[in-house]
């Protein structure tokens, strides 16, 4: 290892998606010329929270993070910003706000946003990172930002708004190729069809964590609900995990109590119903293993409100 080019070492620790912590604690037990580039990393890596805000006719870039030797004050603009060593900055997450952070922020353009600042923020984002997109912005702004990520597979909670064809097509993509996604959180706009559905009922059966919640707001009414589709992928790919599936799914109710107890019967399952003697429109139902594991279902109808959560083996 002694006789590795320098260079070497340096491009195959800027790959590395580690935090300065990580970099100090290996820096210790590598010898050289690794522990000494491992060292530099730990000095220098920056980690970013980025929220960009439209208003007054710009849109406003905020950077939030600490400050390390690479980065001894903030870039007072886009120029400056993509001026900085990249090898040393992280991307831990992209959010719409509608607010401003401080002083810790500079404007761009239109053009600014979507040709040069939303694809360098794309490339530079760590393992297991946050969108938020849900936002009061403009639709222009949420599908400028959803062209940028469409290829970004480093996701793992997304949140974001339905605008169209745009919103599907993105959303078929993280489903299809982001492995990482575990949380997806949709706004209350989004409309019910057989091709979201699908996609749903897809994430669901495939992946070992799913959190999906379409969200409701006092003033709006989601469209989009949870079906009895999605209830049975929920309960017979828990099944097929061997319980070992963490699963939450909420939203509206979409589905009859007839469709419910329909599905009742499972092989190695047991099945229960219970309705709260004080609050009728409180119901649960939960499918229970002989071990004591179980997927439970439950029901506000009052809010038309429902969820879904599973005990899992560890």
């Amino acid at each position: 290892m002694d006789s590795v080019p320098y260079v070497f070492c340096d491009n195959v620790l800027a790959s590395l998606d580690l935090l300065r912590s990580d970099y100090a604690e290996i820096a210790k037990h590598l010898s050289e010329p690794w522990g000494s580039v491992a060292a530099k990393y730990s000095r220098n890596v920056e980690h970013f929270s980025v929220w960009i805000v439209e208003a007054e006719g710009f849109w406003w870039c905020s950077l939030l993070g600490g400050t390390s030797e690479a980065v001894r004050s903030y870039p007072n603009s886009l120029a400056d910003l993509l001026s900085m060593d990249r090898r040393f900055i992280r991307i831990e997450d992209i959010s719409l706000s509608e607010q401003r952070a401080g002083e810790r922020n500079f404007p761009c353009s239109e053009e600014e946003l979507t040709r040069k600042l939303l694809p360098f923020l794309a490339l530079r984002m760590r393992q297991s990172s946050m969108v938020n997109l849900s936002a009061d912005s403009t639709e222009k702004t949420v599908i400028a930002c959803m062209d940028a990520l469409h290829l970004c597979y480093n996701i793992d909670f997304l949140w974001f708004p339905f605008c169209g064809s745009k919103s599907i097509d993105f959303l078929a993509e993280q489903l299809k190729s982001n492995f990482n996604l575990k949380i997806l959180k949709l706004s209350p706009n989004w409309k019910a069809n057989e091709d979201v559905e699908h996609l749903l009922v897809t994430f669901i059966n495939e992946r070992e964590e799913v959190h999906v919640i379409i969200m409701q707001q006092y003033d709006l009414q989601s469209p989009l609900k949870v079906t009895i589709k999605m209830i049975k992928a929920a309960r017979d790919s828990w099944k097929r995990s061997h319980y070992r599936k963490s699963l939450y799914l909420g939203g509206r109710i979409g589905f009859t109590h007839e469709e419910l107890i329909s599905m009742s019967l499972a092989p190695n399952l047991s099945f229960s119903e219970h309705i709260d003697e004080d609050v009728p429109s409180l119901k649960s139902f939960r499918w229970t293993t002989t071990e004591g594991l179980f997927m439970n279902v439950e029901l506000n109808t009052a809010s038309d409100a429902m969820d879904i959560k599973t005990s899992y083996r560890q």
